[in-house]
């Protein structure tokens, strides 16, 4: 099917990376495209979900220039990838301070405190969630309470799990 593509775009985590059916002990021999598509430019999208902001954004580009954008080394675009959720989140300033919630709903959670303590994955995760968001700007994991479970990252389901569990 790609063949007479000038591109190919992988949107999601499962499209590029082979997702949550490619994780171990993976019975169903799941691939991501990367692995199938070969000899085509690959742009990749990752996310569960990917923000529909920057899947437009990243075709535009096309449209208007012909390639697509800068791209880093898992060919996602630098735009909205370039950067650690971690150093972009609302909740960074806390993390600097040493406030970190202990617990879901406890008073230091409430107050929005860090919750790399609750197991985000920010410091290891890139993308533009807390700067894009999704549903027209309203909301992301971090925002809505919950820590980054990695999503955009290669094998996230493997390598960053027990997801309520500190990276470090």
């Amino acid at each position: 099917m790609a063949e007479g593509a000038a591109f190919v775009l992988a949107v999601g985590s499962c499209a590029y990376f082979g997702g949550l059916p490619s994780a171990r002990p993976s019975p169903t021999s799941a691939k991501g495209v990367d692995q199938i598509v070969k000899g085509k430019p690959i742009v990749n999208i990752p996310g569960c979900p990917p923000i529909g902001d920057v899947i437009m954004a990243t075709i535009v580009h096309f449209l208007l220039f012909g390639k697509p954008p800068s791209l880093d080394s898992e060919r996602r675009p630098l735009f909205a990838y370039g950067k650690f959720v971690h150093d972009q989140c609302e909740r960074r300033a806390h993390y600097e301070a040493g406030e970190m919630a202990g617990e879901f709903g406890d008073e230091d959670y409430r107050k929005g405190y860090c919750l790399w303590a609750l197991g985000c994955k920010g410091p290891v995760t890139r993308n533009a969630c807390p700067v894009i968001r999704w549903n027209m700007g309203t909301a992301w994991c971090v925002g809505s309470g919950h820590p980054c479970v990695g999503c955009t990252e290669r094998d996230f389901w493997d390598k960053l799990t027990p997801i309520y569990a500190t990276s470090g």
